[in-house]
């Protein structure tokens, strides 16, 4: 949801909408990241683990270069194979959302 924001990606979030919510998220979550900036440090509606993964997605997505801080962050509470898997998983959706919004795919 927060790369589909960062990267003006409509579709991409219209896709991920439903499954956001089916997989527990909530409606007013997904108010909130429609300013990521400010969901980073919103901690009545995001958990640790929640914002140290904003964090990490928008630095991979806006500067491309992670803070350390940010890295310890993430490593605090995943092992490795999952830092890497979420890292993986976020390089992933900005090639995506990159994609979509390069080719003009429009939300259905």
């Amino acid at each position: 949801m927060t790369i589909g924001v960062l990267n003006k990606a409509d579709y991409e979030y219209g896709q991920h909408e439903p499954e956001f919510l089916k997989a527990g998220g909530t409606k007013e979550q997904l108010a909130a990241l429609a300013d990521v900036p400010a969901a980073l440090n919103n901690t009545r509606l995001f958990d640790e683990a929640e914002r140290a993964t904003l964090a990490l997605t928008y630095e991979m997505t806006r500067n491309v270069t992670v803070e350390d801080a940010t890295m310890k962050r993430v490593r605090a509470i995943l092992h490795d194979q999952q830092v890497v898997e979420l890292a993986g998983t976020i390089a992933g959706y900005n090639m995506v959302s990159r994609f979509v919004v390069a080719i003009g795919i429009e939300t259905e």
